[in-house]
């Protein structure tokens, strides 16, 4: 089954915009306590990733010392695509499984806007991609390509955070990874080559669907 990853990526933009306008209308309407009033009588934050372009997950945060918090967060994604290449002489069926860990340093900028923070920190990822390359004449396969990723990187992004008087919490993030570039092993069967055009264009495939570039809509308790 294809996967039309931006309509998908559409969707998932809406539906943030969407979330945005209900906290912002709600925050502003109910409560009126401040972030950093709130934020200097807890020490613990529990949260779950809704939405995010590497999955839904999990996060812990403790307060270091005022604004400083100490953030860990999980997310996983796993799913399959498939295209046809090559005049459609050959189909390309791809699995991919992937969970990414960050360590990060929050500090809620509370002073120059009550509802901004920066992180920084450092990331794990256990990404898993490989693709066969089957013959659609017969069925039968032409090669795995195997995507190869560095586990290990540094993340830096900005948060806007809505905190409530009930403990709960909202925030929507934008992070940036950054870290070597992913490696591709060939493995070709019997007559089948890819020449190089083939290695790029599957290489272009590659950094299109390994994002960097990250957001995340969380939802919590802190206490």
């Amino acid at each position: 089954m294809k996967v039309d990853h931006k309509n998908k990526m559409f969707q998932i933009m809406i539906k943030i915009l969407v979330c945005m306008y209900i906290l912002i209308f709600y925050s502003n309407n109910v409560f009126s306590k401040t972030n950093k009033n709130i934020l200097n009588k807890t020490n613990f934050q529990i949260q779950a990733i809704i939405l995010s372009n590497l999955g839904s997950g999990l996060g812990l945060s403790y307060k270091l010392k005022n604004n400083l918090w100490f953030n860990l967060e999980q997310q996983t994604i796993k799913g399959t695509m498939s295209r046809n290449t090559n005049g459609n002489s050959n189909r390309e069926d791809s699995d991919f499984d992937t969970r990414t860990v960050y360590a990060n340093l929050r500090y809620y900028l509370t002073d120059i806007l009550d509802e901004l923070s920066f992180q920084t920190g450092l990331i794990y990822r256990d990404w898993e991609a490989k693709s066969l390359i089957i013959d659609t004449s017969n069925e039968q396969r032409k090669g795995v390509y195997t995507v190869m990723y560095p586990e290990n990187g540094y993340n830096f992004g900005l948060g806007l955070n809505w905190f409530y008087t009930n403990g709960l919490f909202s925030s929507l993030n934008f992070v940036k990874i950054i870290s070597d570039e992913p490696s591709v092993d060939y493995e070709l069967e019997g007559n089948y080559e890819c020449n190089l055009s083939c290695q790029e264009d599957f290489e272009a495939k590659v950094d299109k669907y390994s994002p960097t570039n990250l957001f995340f809509f969380n939802f919590g308790f802190s206490f």
